[in-house]
């Protein structure tokens, strides 16, 4: 609580940074057995997905905990970023992070149906994948903070043995559809 009134203070400056907010994520003091409570309420990943619960909800941003189960993964496109910043900061663990190129349109008609029986949707997926390329892989250690602007598409993985739980601020929030609680994070 006392970060979400840091941060509702820090993003409604004019001249606000993405460095202060960095800093301000490093420095916040996490209280463990607050947040290992709030795996009750934790809202199932779709798919792999981590399992998390919204903090805080503003005009300006939204503030997520995540619990990541081994293999669990979620990626971001550029166009669900909108643009905007975000930041991870691992509490506990370690997650992977995969920064890619923004993948470029496809052509193709969903209903559009390929000589294998599979849809020409199925291909353009297959083909936006094949369009955007890795730029950078790295790990999230424990107190670690990553930042990224919308311009690139992120995958974050947990592939440690060891369970993993971070925090990602979002800014601007993310669309409602990509919110825990609405149908998927």
């Amino acid at each position: 609580r006392a970060l979400t009134k840091l941060l509702d203070e820090e993003l409604a400056r004019p001249d606000c940074s993405d460095d202060a907010v960095t800093v301000l994520l490093r420095k916040a003091i996490f209280n463990a057995e607050e947040w290992r409570d709030l795996i009750k309420e934790a809202t199932p990943g779709e798919g792999p997905g981590p399992q998390s619960v919204v903090l805080a909800h503003r005009r300006d941003y939204a503030l997520l905990l995540c619990f990541w189960d081994h293999r669990a993964q979620k990626s971001f496109t550029a166009s669900e970023l909108s643009g905007g910043r975000s930041w991870t900061l691992v509490l506990e663990g370690e997650l992977e992070e995969r920064f890619y190129s923004a993948a470029a349109a496809c052509e193709g008609s969903p209903a559009e149906p390929y000589k294998n029986g599979s849809s020409a949707r199925a291909g353009a997926v297959l083909g936006q994948a094949a369009a955007r390329r890795l730029l950078r892989v790295g790990t999230l250690k424990e107190e670690s903070v990553s930042f990224m602007t919308g311009s690139e598409e992120l995958q974050l993985i947990c592939d440690s043995d060891v369970p993993c739980v971070s925090l990602h601020l979002f800014c601007p929030p993310l669309p409602s559809q990509g919110l825990p609680g609405s149908g998927k994070f």
